[in-house]
C-alpha cells in the first residue's frame, strides 16, 4: 500500500508541475503578454516585461484551490486504475 501511495505521490507531481505550467501560460497570455513570456531567461528579465503581470492574493489563493480540487479526482482515478491494471507493464513508468 506505501508504494502505491508513493506512486500517486508522484503522479501529484508530475501533474501538479504540468498543471501549473499551464496555468502560468494561460495568466500571461490573458494579461496580454506572449507565450513566449513563460519562458525565463535574461532577456526577458532585463526588459521589464514581467512588471505588468501579478495578481492579488485572493486570486492566487482561489487558483490554488481550484488547482488543488482538479487534482483530486485525477489522482483518485489513477490510483484505482492501477490497482485494478496491475498486469500493465507501462504503468510501472508513469
Amino acid at each position: 500500500m506505501q508504494s502505491l501511495l508513493a506512486e500517486c505521490l508522484y503522479f501529484f507531481i508530475f501533474l501538479h508541475i504540468l498543471i501549473i505550467l499551464l496555468a502560468a501560460a494561460i495568466a500571461i497570455i490573458a494579461n496580454g503578454g506572449l507565450f513566449t513570456d513563460s519562458i525565463w531567461n535574461d532577456a526577458l528579465m532585463e526588459s521589464g516585461r514581467l512588471g505588468k503581470f501579478g495578481f492579488s492574493l485572493g486570486i492566487v489563493y482561489l487558483v490554488w484551490i481550484g488547482i488543488i480540487l482538479i487534482h483530486y479526482p485525477l489522482c483518485n482515478w489513477y490510483m484505482k486504475y492501477k490497482l485494478n491494471n496491475k498486469d500493465k507493464w507501462w504503468l510501472s513508468y508513469l
